[in-house]
């Protein structure tokens, strides 16, 4: 990409919007902001979607995984909820789809220490013989069950092309390969980004850089981001008869197995403090397998197709942070870690509900956001 231009105020008045990082999230925003009016452009370091949004599972699984009833398990559920409609939305637009299979999330016992850690809302108890019943795949030590309906997974590698294409459609601007180093105030509030490349003005900057979220400078708004390598790989179970490949997402707090409607298996994962290292190592694969086999015997004949990791941005806290933050103008949506791709939806919600707010409190008579606005501490707040 050849240099930035610092472009005049948009000749047709729309308020500028600069999102840093084209993952899941940021993709997903985009497509919001652009069906509210705003001109969007979204840059990235790399590829779209190839840093975690390609690396993770893609499970919809906010009842196994998150404590109950509190704050992120509501959103979790609310995002759950937003799925199907956000599914048919992107197949309409873009003729793509994403798998979306929310068939059920089973959690397989086999002895003690596989319950879950807390009691399970909204979840059914099955007794084995009614387990194997709808999941003849699992280890034949099981001794029961514990089948989560409403919870299931989606293909992420699909749901990011999908989220590209829509965010084109609606007429967002993706650039790859355009790494931002800082953003740029004025007056107490954004005005543009500074890249590699050169500069791009903007009347707001959204930091969805996952992982390097926290490397963006900006005065009065630092974060806390640090990466958490994940070891994943898939295995093609269509060589297996019917009864030997899984039929919905099973999950222990040591491994899952997450179908695909194409014959693939997800398999996953470790979590490693390896700062940004994103080496694949034999022995964290054969881990993998390892555990894998013990819920579902028949991966062992499964055939191999790939392997890879991917650098979770884990925050301060356990709740993401999607707020205004420091300079007027500026916004995040950082900290996601383990469940970025099941909070996609109501992350570019909550980012389009803020974002508009910012436009309608910050405006002139015609529209355009005030050039002088006193600035605006948000701080750290959560959503």
């Amino acid at each position: 990409m050849g240099p930035l231009l610092n472009e005049p105020y948009s000749v047709s008045g729309r308020p500028r919007v600069v999102i840093v990082g084209a993952g899941a999230i940021g993709l997903s925003t985009a497509r919001e902001l652009c069906r509210d009016g705003f001109s969007v452009t979204v840059l990235d370091k790399g590829e779209p979607g190839a840093e975690a949004s390609s690396a993770a599972a893609g499970m919809i699984a906010p009842s196994v995984e998150l404590e109950p009833h509190s704050r992120l398990w509501e959103l979790g559920q609310e995002s759950r909820a937003l799925f199907p409609q956000l599914a048919a939305e992107l197949e309409e637009e873009t003729g793509l789809s994403v798998d979306l299979r929310l068939n059920g999330l089973l959690v397989p016992v086999f002895r003690a220490g596989d319950e879950p850690a807390r009691d399970p809302v909204g979840a059914i108890k099955l007794s084995a013989r009614d387990a194997f019943a709808i999941e003849p795949s699992l280890a034949p030590s099981l001794q029961r069950a514990i089948l989560y309906e409403t919870e299931g997974s989606v293909d992420n590698r699909a749901l990011v092309a999908a989220l590209a294409a829509s965010a084109r459609a609606r007429g967002a601007s993706i650039v790859p390969g355009v790494r931002v180093e800082e953003v740029l105030t004025a007056g107490g509030r954004v005005c543009g980004v500074k890249t590699g490349s050169g500069t791009l003005p903007a009347d707001v900057v959204i930091n969805c850089a996952g992982a390097w979220a926290g490397q963006i400078r900006i005065d009065g708004a630092a974060l806390s981001v640090k990466p958490v390598k994940g070891h994943m790989l898939s295995v093609d179970a269509g060589v297996l008869d019917e009864r030997s490949r899984p039929r919905r997402v099973l999950y222990l707090h040591t491994t899952y197995v997450v179908p695909r409607s194409d014959g693939r298996v997800i398999l996953g994962t470790t979590v490693e403090d390896r700062g940004f290292d994103r080496t694949v190592e034999a022995g964290a694969l054969s881990l993998l397998i390892e555990k894998a086999r013990a819920v579902w015997p028949a991966v062992s004949s499964a055939r191999f197709v790939e392997a890879w990791t991917g650098l979770r941005p884990q925050g301060s806290g356990e709740e993401p942070t999607i707020a205004a933050l420091g300079p007027e103008g500026y916004f995040v949506a950082v900290g996601h870690y383990r469940n970025g791709i099941l909070l996609t939806p109501i992350t570019a919600r909550i980012l389009g509900r803020l974002v508009q707010g910012n436009r309608d409190s910050s405006s002139t008579p015609d529209g355009r956001p005030a050039r002088t606005q006193t600035p605006r501490q948000a701080g750290g707040g959560r959503p």
